[in-house]
């Protein structure tokens, strides 16, 4: 396992160098060994965004995210003082990997509109998701959303095993389109092979309206 930590309070795209301790990218492809990356830079007075831009593909192995130094500038009364994520591009966990993505349930990620991003083989994801694009979740994993996804505009596909249900019940997390047109997939895609899944969901339970790392 290799660690990488993202070094300052500055946004930039992740495959800067510069802005990652040690000089190197985090990123399975290119720089071969298992990759622990943490964003959780020691200052809490400034909000700052790390893009995985359009058309870009990272590997890692496991994603913490503002779950030390950051953790309560992601709940602050005062405004967001933490890391946030533009997803715009694939974000991939390594075969074989949890796909863990901890830290702070409040951690902001976005997907911009009119761009098509992916999470493969994401597990348990701790983060608030807000999806202006598309965003395609598959792979392996059960994928398990502790706080809340939003398709904003466009569509969120999740085309994997979902985690949080057991046998009908759905028992956690948020589901939500809340834009004009927007759509929350559960049983992934339709292609000219056939239709998606379909997932039968007979009861749902909990979490409280608001849960711990949701937006009010």
């Amino acid at each position: 396992m290799t660690s990488y930590s993202w070094n300052t309070d500055t946004s930039g795209d992740w495959n800067t160098g510069t802005l990652w301790t040690g000089g190197t990218v985090p990123n399975d492809v290119v720089t071969p060994g298992t990759a622990d990356v943490t964003i959780d830079a020691a200052s809490t007075l400034t909000a700052y965004t790390v893009t995985i831009a359009s058309g870009e593909s990272i590997t890692i192995d496991s994603l913490t995210m503002n779950g030390t130094n950051e953790l309560g500038g992601t709940n602050n009364a005062a405004g967001y003082y933490a890391a946030n994520l533009e997803l715009d591009g694939t974000l991939a966990f390594a075969a074989g990997s949890a796909g863990a993505w901890s830290g702070s349930l409040q951690t902001n990620v976005f997907t911009a509109a009119g761009d098509n991003a992916a999470i493969i083989n994401g597990g348990t994801l701790d983060a608030f998701f807000a999806v202006e694009g598309n965003l395609t979740l598959t792979g392996t994993n059960g994928v398990y959303i502790t706080s809340e996804i939003e398709a904003l505009s466009g569509t969120v596909t999740i085309d994997t095993p979902i985690a949080e249900m057991t046998g009908n019940t759905l028992f956690d997390g948020i589901f939500a389109a809340v834009g004009p047109g927007s759509v929350v997939d559960l049983g992934g895609a339709a292609t000219a092979a056939g239709p998606g899944a379909i997932v039968n969901i007979a009861t749902i339970e909990g979490p409280q309206e608001t849960p711990r790392g949701g937006r009010s």
